[in-house]
């Protein structure tokens, strides 16, 4: 699925396209995320305002909650979000397909213009994040894992549940994540396929 949302489109066009596109999705996945943080990684990274899109990247529906967040914290922006749908669950795969996956999708979305990429997905951030980085140097991406840290430092949380798949609960990233905090909270990991 493709979807293309852009700052010259009106506000009840926008959202007509994000509902359409969550309609074509056949399963619905919650996470949380911190979006700031993500789009403060996009300004750090000195992501220029150029009349590209950004591209957004899940295995599913789920990152178009990241991608209306985005929209809301620039406006001024275009985007591109593609779900991958038709391979999707991403989390029952092997970190090898996840990978090849995730590189044929950003292949894809630069193919359509994106000038940066933000993998709204735990599974292929896991699995895939630096095979993209290493293959495109130049490209600003920015990659979503299980909210742990904001858990652990804004709740003050002594027990940290984390729903994931089980391609993200037994990918290293998750493992460093975990052990960064385990001093802080008990992280506990709960696999959903």
């Amino acid at each position: 699925m493709l979807c293309s949302v852009g700052a010259s489109d009106g506000p009840s066009l926008r959202k007509n396209k994000i509902e359409s596109a969550k309609e074509k999705g056949s399963r619905t996945r919650f996470f949380v995320v911190s979006v700031e943080f993500v789009i403060s990684n996009f300004q750090n990274r000195g992501v220029v305002v150029v009349n590209k899109p950004i591209g957004f990247f899940d295995s599913g529906v789920g990152g178009v909650s990241v991608l209306r967040a985005a929209r809301r914290l620039m406006p001024e922006e275009d985007y591109l979000y593609f779900g991958d749908s038709a391979n999707a669950p991403y989390g029952v795969k092997s970190p090898e397909a996840v990978q090849t996956l995730t590189l044929a999708a950003v292949a894809f979305l630069l193919d359509k213009g994106a000038k940066a990429l933000v993998i709204a997905c735990n599974t292929a951030t896991s699995a895939a994040i630096q095979a993209v980085r290493e293959r495109y140097p130049d490209l600003p991406v920015v990659g979503l894992e299980p909210a742990v840290k904001p858990a652990v430092e804004r709740l003050a949380a002594e027990k940290v549940l984390v729903m994931a798949t089980c391609g993200t609960l037994a990918g290293e990233k998750f493992r460093q994540l975990a052990d960064a905090f385990e001093a802080s909270a008990q992280i506990i990991p709960l696999p959903c396929p």
